[in-house]
């Protein structure tokens, strides 16, 4: 399932770069937008996939650790510039509810609104516990 939103999101990039290289009409790639991509680009997207969930998943407790210290001790410049990144890294992901939450979380660091950033960084831990939970559970 992680896998597929992730090649989803590759090769949907890549049907979009196309259509302006190749003046492809929307209407001629087909409703799912997959029969226009041969099999060796999906595979291609594919192992591009998993190379990037490995990349944002190895570095995603290091990421965690420094967002979390920067929360506890309520430095909101470095909290702002670390999920600002996260954000940045995850646009190239297609996780959806992660990217959310990252995305909330930053509006509400970039805002200053301090009061409501309790309830936004638990929402942002709960959606990153589901991801590792997803990513961990398909790789036994």
């Amino acid at each position: 399932m992680l896998v597929n939103c992730f090649v989803n999101a590759i090769i949907i990039k890549e049907i979009t770069a196309m259509q302006k290289t190749q003046n492809v009409a929307a209407s001629e790639i087909g409703e799912s937008g997959l029969e226009i991509i041969s099999l060796k680009k999906s595979e291609a997207s594919y192992k591009l996939a998993w190379e990037i969930i490995i990349e944002l998943m190895a570095s995603l407790p290091e990421v965690r650790a420094e967002i979390e210290i920067s929360y506890n001790a309520r430095d909101w410049e470095k909290l702002t510039h670390q999920v600002h990144k996260l954000h940045g890294g995850l646009c190239y992901t297609n996780t959806p509810d992660m990217l959310q939450a990252t995305r909330n979380l930053e509006i509400i660091l970039k805002a200053h609104d301090y009061n409501k950033s309790k309830t936004v960084y638990k929402k942002f831990i709960t959606a990153m516990d589901a991801l590792e939970k997803l990513y961990y559970s398909i790789q036994k």
